[in-house]
């Protein structure tokens, strides 16, 4: 694998507080296209209730449509933008199981805390003996 490589995505920490991503654009695009998708469902969605073409007890599912809608601004805005945005602690923890699940020597920190690398194999006895990546 390597940074020509279709879907890859590259975080280089800067600071326990900052990290660049580098993702390859057309897996951006996908995502920009999800949240287009995410975006209109919900305004169409809202505009059916405001006109009476959906029941009334729909408020509950338009709620909850709501929340994925500004969950998805949140993350994707900065990243349609190209500006910073802060952390997610589930995407901090994604990256960081990846770093693990891909590590095959060092895995780096700044602080002494290595709790997730040493609960996953005990979670998952398999990753001990995963398969590695053969370099041709």
């Amino acid at each position: 694998m390597d940074l020509a490589s279709v879907g890859v995505t590259i975080y280089l920490p800067l600071s326990p507080t900052l990290c660049i991503a580098m993702t390859d654009p057309a897996l951006m695009e996908q995502l920009f296209e999800g949240a287009r998708r995410v975006r209109a469902g919900y305004e169409e969605f809202e505009n059916r209730i405001a006109s009476g073409g959906l029941p009334a007890g729909a408020a509950a599912f338009l709620k909850e449509m709501k929340e994925n809608r500004d969950r998805v601004n949140q993350q994707i805005e900065p990243m349609e933008a190209g500006t910073p945005f802060p952390h997610v602690p589930e995407v901090v923890t994604r990256v960081d199981s990846l770093q693990m699940l891909h590590a095959s020597r060092w895995i780096v920190s700044s602080k002494p805390d290595f709790s997730l690398p040493l609960k996953m194999p005990a979670d998952d006895p398999g990753l001990r003996a995963r398969r590695r990546l053969a370099v041709e």
